[in-house]
């Protein structure tokens, strides 16, 4: 996918959002930024610094991170692939490091792989890199991400040339989240968003949880007493795993009671 490429689909998308999130400010000029013509150096881009943590390696909670990947058993057979310059350049990143450590923990409260998952919807995604994530982990089922369409636009740029084959769908409709047929053995995922989503729609998206075999949110700032209640209401098991190299910040999983 190239940079005409890359316009033409965000003029499929429909006009600018009409956003009212905290990310207003953000959306306007990565819009601008790829219509100039050169999303091919988003990663250098401000807004995308800034949100996304698309750096190397610097802060100590990453690099603790990392360090808790390479203690684990499965790091020669499973993680070190974070050491891969194939990773598009981003194996010395921020975001893939962290993601990658959360992941680790999700698997292991699951007692399975992602790649044992048939379906994921991923709601606000960043520029797609957990999903590039999974995809290099094994998973190729269907992959559904909601975003706005700027963002989805540096998605599918970023998972288009970084060659993931996984089966992806791309919706910037928000109303459509709760429209979705979800299949068994489902995933719903949502890193940082639900925290920079308006409330009354954040109320809105956990309530589709209950339609999915498992969840994985992470929260930045720790798990609100009405997003708990809430999950500890569904018939799933559901478990807290806080980050203690990035206080107050949490990772919220379940799984459906069999």
């Amino acid at each position: 996918m190239n940079e005409k490429e890359s316009i033409e689909f965000l003029n499929s998308m429909g006009a600018a959002s009409n956003v009212s999130w905290s990310w207003e400010r953000f959306v306007g000029p990565i819009r601008k930024l790829i219509m100039a013509g050169n999303i091919n150096e988003f990663l250098t881009w401000d807004p995308i610094r800034q949100t996304m943590r698309a750096g190397s390696v610097k802060s100590s909670y990453s690099k603790e991170h990392f360090d808790c990947l390479k203690k684990r058993k499965d790091w020669d057979t499973r993680w070190s692939m974070l050491n891969d310059s194939s990773m598009v350049g981003m194996a010395n990143h921020v975001n893939i490091v962290n993601q990658a450590h959360y992941l680790s923990q999700l698997e292991d409260f699951l007692q399975m792989r992602i790649e044992d998952i048939d379906y994921i919807t991923e709601f606000g995604a960043g520029f797609g890199n957990f999903c590039h994530l999974t995809n290099k982990l094994g998973f190729n089922g269907q992959y559904i991400i909601f975003d706005f369409p700027e963002l989805l636009t540096v998605q599918k740029y970023y998972l288009t040339n970084a060659g993931v084959s996984s089966n992806l769908t791309f919706e910037c409709d928000f109303n459509k989240i709760e429209e979705c047929v979800v299949p068994n053995n489902s995933l719903f995922v949502s890193m940082h968003a639900l925290e920079e989503t308006p409330i009354e729609f954040a109320n809105r998206v956990i309530k589709i949880v209950d339609n999915f075999s498992y969840f994985f949110f992470v929260i930045g700032s720790g798990p609100s007493e009405h997003i708990k209640n809430y999950l500890n209401g569904l018939e799933m098991e559901v478990t807290y795993i806080p980050l203690p190299f990035l206080k107050p910040h949490c990772i919220m999983a379940g799984k459906r009671n069999e």
